[in-house]
């Protein structure tokens, strides 16, 4: 009886490590992101631009942590980049930077390493696209930053690529 018990114990106990659940996913093109319910970040797919942020560009065929830390509130993913914003509200991103998509004020074409998107700390939420991404902060303000080609920023500009976040 009691190996029984020891070995019930040992499969539930296994069994919880890897059952954490996943609280939220999304898509990108050919790669996922998702949080569990710990607050860890997780991706896999498609990895061409770095959009893993595990430092190469190799694809991944199963969930692999994002980042060490355990503090992410939310996830998204571009269609070549992911983003995390942070509990503190710092907003974070990997992947694709073509016309300044991260807003790292750079124009690096991409960056397999997860990187902090300015200093402030109210994000609230995150859009990307291909080549440029919006974003909102708690104060409910709207900013932009990428390609605007077409009028991307909402601000009735034309033409002049945003390479950090602008309201």
């Amino acid at each position: 009886m009691k190996k029984n018990y020891f070995t019930l114990l040992l499969i539930l106990g296994t069994y919880n490590v890897f059952a954490q659940c996943f609280t939220s996913i999304s898509c990108g093109e050919g790669h996922v992101a998702a949080l569990k319910s710990n607050n860890s970040a997780w991706t896999w797919g498609w990895n061409g631009w770095g959009q893993q942020g595990n430092g190469n560009t190799f694809d991944e065929y199963n969930p692999i942590s994002l980042s060490s830390s355990l503090n992410w509130q939310k996830i998204t993913c571009g269609e070549y980049n992911t983003f995390v914003i942070g509990i503190n509200g710092t907003l974070w991103g990997t992947g694709n930077n073509t016309y300044g998509a991260l807003g790292i004020n750079s124009t690096e074409l991409y960056t397999t390493a997860l990187i902090q998107i300015g200093t402030s700390t109210n994000w609230k939420q995150v859009s990307g696209s291909g080549y440029f991404t919006l974003a909102t902060k708690t104060d409910n303000t709207l900013w932009g930053w990428g390609q605007n080609n077409s009028y991307q920023m909402g601000n009735a500009t034309c033409c002049n690529d945003r390479l950090s976040p602008g309201q």
